[in-house]
């Protein structure tokens, strides 16, 4: 299975009035109860996770795997939305479509999901 995997609303609350905890790493604490609902629904060493979150560009994906291992996750196969030739045109530049979904539906184009 492929998940295209937001963060903020998902993993972390999305209350602008609630301040949001760090972990010692200085990224988001992830709510538990999200944390054990994706480990119910996912086989974390062969399904395929997309980060599409807007923090996907922070870190390199072996930070990433750092980052959810640490919380729990331990994704096998992790990617970044916007990472790959998907989002490259044919004069080789870099184009970030205007929404999330666009960006996502490009991707699922491009990999001929």
């Amino acid at each position: 299975m492929i998940v295209f995997l937001d963060i903020d609303g998902v993993l972390v609350h999305a209350n602008p009035h609630r301040k949001v905890e760090l972990e010692n790493d200085g990224f988001y604490k992830f709510n538990e109860l999200a944390v054990d609902i994706l480990k119910s629904i996912l086989y974390t060493s062969k399904d395929e996770i997309i980060l599409s979150t807007s923090h996907r560009f922070k870190y390199n994906i072996a930070q990433w795997k750092q980052i959810f291992h640490r919380r729990g996750l331990r994704f096998k196969n992790v990617n970044i939305l916007g990472n790959d030739s998907s989002t490259v045109n044919k004069n080789n530049n870099l184009r970030l479509p205007p929404n999330r979904r666009t960006e996502i539906f490009n991707y699922i184009q491009f990999h001929n999901f």
